[in-house]
């Protein structure tokens, strides 16, 4: 499973090619998280794709992800590198469900450099 930013997945709506062919790699196995649900909702895209995010898997925020959440706020508090708070959120679901994040979002690098991530750059 692959989990789509939200910068992806309007690339993707807005009919950017370059984005659709890296994210049909891999088709059958989409995902996304609740946080990037709400970005996409309440965005000018939402009304054109509720439909096709509700066909994905949407990863929860649970107890788990907010300790895990909270370990990368305060190790990135301590080096200097606040990230948003979304992003933050994101990737303790990415590191909780072992899952690979695509996205254009180079902030998540220094998250990455933390935890661990798997993260696809584009």
């Amino acid at each position: 499973m692959v989990i789509l930013d939200s910068n992806v997945i309007i690339r993707v709506m807005r009919g950017d090619k370059n984005t659709f062919k890296v994210v049909e790699e891999f088709e059958d196995t989409i995902a996304t998280t609740v946080f990037n649900v709400y970005e996409i909702l309440r965005s000018k895209f939402g009304y054109k794709v509720r439909e096709h995010i509700e066909k994905m898997v949407i990863y929860p925020f649970t107890a788990r992800e907010a300790s895990i959440a909270s370990d990368i706020y305060r190790e990135l508090a301590s080096r200097g590198k606040i990230k948003e708070d979304i992003d933050v959120l994101i990737a303790s679901i990415v590191k909780s469900n072992n899952e690979v994040l695509i996205t254009y979002d180079k902030d998540f690098e220094d998250i990455k450099k933390i935890i661990g991530i798997n993260i696809i750059t584009l």
